[in-house]
């Protein structure tokens, strides 16, 4: 393993990505009866530790631009709205599972922007190098839903699949990079799933 392998494996950037696809890290976890731990917090904590980490060496590189102010007060405008509902809901343990799942999203947001030497480049390399191992597993774990009992939750994901392998379509398009064979492959997967939201809207 060379240098640079080394640094992206551990790389807040790949960890990053592993926490905004820790949905599917999740579904393949509970396929080995490792479902008992959230994966979710556990990455979580693990990027906050590399986040403090940054903060208490380069705390004075640590800056603020006004466009990631305005998301975030859009953000903490919808966290009151959320709080709010609390007092009339009718689903008490619901509303908290909600708002838990906000306040990740709020976390996912707000973590690249105080990094200051976050790699946008390095995140977009990792989330379709991830997204293509996640389309591959789906590729092959789907034909084995009716031999092996238990991995039928891979099956029941070929939306998630879909969207993923849409978006991942997307951003090559973005990047006009020479990636044609990973294009190609998104694509085919995505049609493979048979998720008809993504092959619209994509």
């Amino acid at each position: 393993v060379n240098m640079r392998s080394l640094y992206i494996l551990i790389s807040k950037e790949l960890i990053f990505v592993i926490l905004v696809l820790s949905g599917f890290f999740k579904q393949y976890l509970n396929i080995f009866n490792l479902g008992g731990i959230d994966f979710t917090v556990v990455i979580a904590g693990v990027l906050l530790m590399f986040f403090l980490v940054d903060t208490l060496t380069n705390f004075n590189r640590i800056a603020i631009g006004k466009n990631s102010l305005i998301g975030f007060s859009f953000l903490f405008s919808f966290l009151i709205i959320l709080l709010f509902t609390l007092f009339y809901t009718q689903s008490q343990q619901y509303v908290y599972v909600k708002l838990m799942s906000f306040l990740l999203c709020v976390y996912i947001y707000l973590l690249p922007q105080f990094c200051r030497d976050f790699n946008v480049e390095l995140f977009i390399t990792c989330f379709i190098n991830v997204s293509l191992l996640f389309s591959t597993l789906f590729l092959v774990f789907s034909p084995l839903v009716i031999r092996i009992p238990g991995i039928d939750i891979i099956r029941d994901s070929y939306l998630v699949v879909g969207y993923l392998c849409g978006l991942n379509i997307l951003i090559l398009f973005a990047k006009k990079e020479n990636k044609f064979f990973i294009l190609a492959y998104f694509v085919l997967i995505m049609f493979l799933t048979g998720a008809r939201g993504p092959i619209i809207f994509t």
